[in-house]
């Protein structure tokens, strides 16, 4: 998975997860092969950048740090509505937190190449 701008799209690249609009609407669904009609789309809606499927597998949630986990926790608080509050909610939250460091960590890669 990958984060790229949506001037980078290609046709023919697979999203690596949903584009969610601000308020809530599916735009193109996980798995979508991209077209230049689903740029158009997304240029139209304010859609900065999408997650692609690169074909690489997904990263061991016990290789995150408790630092990069803190940021992903900050990355996703301001898409919160409420806490979560059964057990099934803060697996979901647990899960969305562990992607959210993952992106973190990607955003980090992207600006400081190693």
């Amino acid at each position: 998975m990958k984060r790229i701008p949506i001037a980078e799209i290609t046709t023919e690249m697979v999203l690596g997860e949903p584009v969610i609009a601000r308020n809530g609407q599916v735009l193109l669904p996980q798995g979508a092969h991209l077209t230049e009609r689903h740029t158009r789309i997304l240029k139209t809606w304010g859609i900065r950048s999408i997650v692609i499927d690169t074909g690489d597998e997904e990263i061991d949630p016990q290789e995150l740090s408790e630092e990069l986990l803190e940021r992903g926790r900050k990355r996703l608080k301001p898409r919160m509505l409420a806490a979560p509050h059964h057990t099934l909610e803060e697996q979901i939250y647990e899960v969305a937190v562990r992607r959210a460091a993952v992106l973190c960590r990607e955003d980090d890669r992207n600006v400081f190449p190693g």
